[in-house]
């Protein structure tokens, strides 16, 4: 599931770090405009890089978060 998640975030993310570089005021006007340049430019995989390492990093996560959260639930006596 946190794969799938962050799979599915990852083009927003893109979009917004682009956004956020160096000299994007000059590149960009605005959300959509940078969503779509990227596409127009690069193609729709574009919107997809780092989308790997990012699954890598994010399954895992999302895995240690459900066991501890699982060992609060037993260290405060709540039954599931």
């Amino acid at each position: 599931a946190g794969a799938v998640a962050a799979s599915a975030v990852t083009p927003a993310d893109v979009v917004k770090t682009r956004l956020q570089v160096s000299g994007a005021r000059t590149r960009y006007s605005g959300l959509v405009n940078c969503f779509q340049t990227i596409v127009k430019d690069e193609g729709v995989s574009a919107l997809f890089k780092g989308v790997g390492p990012r699954c890598m990093v994010m399954a895992p996560l999302f895995g240690l978060a459900l066991m501890a959260f699982e060992f609060q639930k037993k260290l405060m006596g709540v039954e599931s």
